[in-house]
This record gives structure tokens, sequence and C-alpha cells, in this order.
């Protein structure tokens, strides 16, 4: 992780799609500093199935630039598409610090949850079935599958754990 030295007069450029690393050398080479975030996370290979840390833009495609120079000669870096504007140095330090305190890293084990028991009637309250009802079939960390009547059948739906509560109608059942 790169801390962004202390410039006043912070500006946001945009760069061309997959084009930052070069645009942050053209832009270094010219004299500017140059501060991409950064957040980690986990991606996980469709053909292989293996998990890999990477680290990505916060902000894919765009850049914040503290220019010793005109700022004009920003845009004469091929990559550099646009100059979007002015962004306060309490803002690029804010998100700096909290980088620095890994507020951006998705890697760290999510906290323990409590699991919802088989059987217990649920309300799925995120993604794409969002609202709808039925009961818990099975339950591990990270993932509920939830079954739910739908077109007059009966269906098992795999859902995010986090985005599954337990039915108003059942806490009064189950109380």
């Amino acid at each position: 992780m790169i801390i962004p030295p202390a410039c006043e007069g912070w500006k946001v450029v945009q760069v061309s799609p997959q084009q930052s690393g070069r645009a942050i050398d053209g832009l270094r080479r010219g004299g500017y500093h140059v501060w991409r975030p950064r957040l980690t996370t986990w991606i996980t290979s469709a053909r292989l199935r293996l998990r890999s840390k990477v680290n990505r833009a916060l902000f894919p495609s765009y850049l914040f630039v503290a220019p010793d120079r005109p700022t004009c000669a920003m845009l004469q870096v091929m990559e550099v598409t646009k100059i979007i504007g002015d962004v306060p140095s309490r803002m690029v330090h804010d998100l700096a610090r909290r980088e620095a305190e890994g507020e951006f890293d998705g890697t760290a084990a999510p906290p323990e949850r409590e699991r919802i028991p088989v059987g217990t009637p649920v309300v799925i309250t995120g993604g794409p079935f969002t609202g709808f009802e039925g009961i818990i079939s099975k339950s591990d960390q990270d993932r509920d599958q939830v079954l739910m009547e739908m077109c007059g059948r009966l269906t098992k739906v795999d859902v995010d754990a986090g985005h599954v509560s337990v039915s108003r109608k059942a806490a009064v059942t189950l109380a």
C-alpha cells in the first residue's frame, strides 16, 4: 500500500479502461504525485476452483493526482482521458487512513453468525428473491438453502447467509 503524500490540490482523473498502471507511470514521469486506493478481496477461478487473494482498485479507471505542474499537462499522458475535478485533501487522506486501517480488506474471516435452524420460516431480505418467504432446508456459514413455493412447485434456492431473516410469523409461532 502506498500512502499519498501530504499535498494540496488533489484532482480526480479518469483513465482508459485497463490502463491505470500505464497512466500512473506516465503521470509520475511527468512529475505528478499519483495515488490509487486499493481493496483486497478473494477471487475464485471458475475453471480450477482455486481461491486467490488479490488487490484491486477501489475506484477502477480513476486516479487521484496532486499536480506540482500545470493541470493541462496531465492530459498529455495518453491514458488519461479526462480531468474530473478537484477533491478535498482531507478526503484523500481520510481514504488513505481507512485503507491503512484495513477497512477495504475483504479477505478477513466473516464473524461467526448464528445459524437459523432447519425448518424455520424465513423471509429473503436481499438478492433477486427479496421479499419471498420460505423455510430453511439447509444452513452453513456462508449460504442458506431456502425451500419456497414458485409457480406452484416447491423449489430450493441458495441464498447468501446475510440475506435471510426469521419471518415475523415464525417469531410469533416460535416464541
